[in-house]
């Protein structure tokens, strides 16, 4: 496929897609890298990625990832799910881009896509993203004990545990983390001259 009909299928992509999604895609963008990035409200994940997987102009049949970025600088939507689709037949990526609350919860997709059963619990487990209808919720990174969502901005970046092993005992001890200085505020000036 040449450039000039790569992207006049590009366009007709994105104008067919707001044309069935008008009242569901928030925004639709194309980039340089010629990935389509589609901004979806959380209650339409379900039909958008079944018609992004079963239309026959598009096809994105493979699921490449399911990932979330967290913007706390962002106060209303600071979660961003963020789904990576692959045509084969079309070479054509998609990123559908789903901006969340910490409150909110956002469908499975794992009766459209198989594979997203563990990137879902990936996400869950670093971020706290609950999937309703995943059947399998379970920490997948950490240890099933753990308290809080590491991959989170306000995250302490220390933890709160410090695990190691101990050869005198030849045991795994945990103790709690001991920072050498407190947590201090540092206002920086310029010095004058």
């Amino acid at each position: 496929m040449s450039l000039y009909s790569k992207n006049v299928y590009y366009l007709l992509v994105i104008r067919y897609i707001m044309w069935i999604f008008i009242n569901r895609i928030k925004r639709l963008t194309w980039d340089n890298n010629l990935v389509i990035k589609i901004y979806i409200l959380a209650k339409s994940i379900k039909p958008v990625l079944t018609m992004l997987r079963d239309h026959s102009l598009i096809r994105a049949q493979v699921l490449v990832d399911i990932t979330c970025v967290d913007y706390p600088s962002l106060l209303d939507y600071r979660l961003h799910v963020q789904y990576f689709l692959f045509s084969p037949i079309f070479n054509t990526k998609f990123q559908i881009i789903v901006p969340l609350t910490e409150f909110m919860s956002i469908q499975s997709i794992t009766t459209i896509f198989k594979s997203a059963q563990w990137p879902e619990r990936e996400v869950w487990d670093m971020f706290g993203i609950i999937f309703t209808d995943n059947k399998d919720l379970r920490r997948l990174l950490t240890d099933y004990g753990f308290l809080g969502f590491p991959l989170l901005k306000n995250f302490p970046l220390s933890g709160y545990l410090e695990i190691f092993y101990n050869d005198a005992q030849h045991t795994i001890l945990r103790s709690k983390v001991k920072l050498a200085q407190e947590y201090r505020i540092f206002h920086l000036s310029y010095p004058t001259i």
